[in-house]
């Protein structure tokens, strides 16, 4: 315990926190740079098959054109329904993220033990700023993946729904 709480990591808990806090940071912003990019490549295609949606109703007309029009249909309903999906995934990222009260409500527990200043052994060893305090290092670390894991079922859900409307 004298170890974790000061005296071997207490030279580097400074210099491990700052790392970690640049890590993190990085990761939102690589993390935000993807999604930005898919919704300025979403907005750009949508532009693009607005402007050409007459020729899908011509394609559809001609029996050997029809698959075309199929394919057009298809990849239109999934950029429009890209959009929804990520932006339902955001909110529920961002709503989970605000809430404040984290995923270690209970944090008498965490360590078990309890040091001066009523700190665990774990906030007193790894917490040495806010952003690596184990419950706000949790719910960031479950934020950006909930971002991660929702842009991905974002991409798949418009998939999905899109190749319903091929089939149809």
């Amino acid at each position: 315990v004298m170890g974790l709480t000061g005296g071997v990591l207490g030279p580097f808990k400074g210099l491990i926190d700052m790392s970690l806090t640049v890590i993190l940071i990085y990761t939102t912003m690589l993390v935000m740079l993807v999604i930005l990019l898919l919704l300025l490549f979403r907005t750009a295609l949508l532009w693009v098959f607005i402007a050409i949606s007459p020729v899908a109703y011509i394609t559809n007309i001609l029996d050997a054109t029809k698959k075309h029009a199929s394919k057009w249909w298809s990849m239109y309903i999934k950029l429009v329904l890209f959009g929804p999906c990520l932006a339902f995934f955001l909110w529920f990222t961002f709503l989970f993220m605000a809430s404040g009260d984290g995923v270690l409500k209970n944090k008498q527990t965490l360590g078990g033990a309890i040091v001066s200043g009523g700190k665990d052994i774990f906030t007193s060893a790894f917490g040495a700023s806010a952003a690596t305090q184990p419950d706000n290092f949790t719910n960031f670390l479950i934020g950006i993946i909930l971002l991660i894991v929702g842009t991905g079922m974002a991409l798949q859900s418009s998939d999905i729904v899109g190749g319903m409307g091929q089939k149809a």
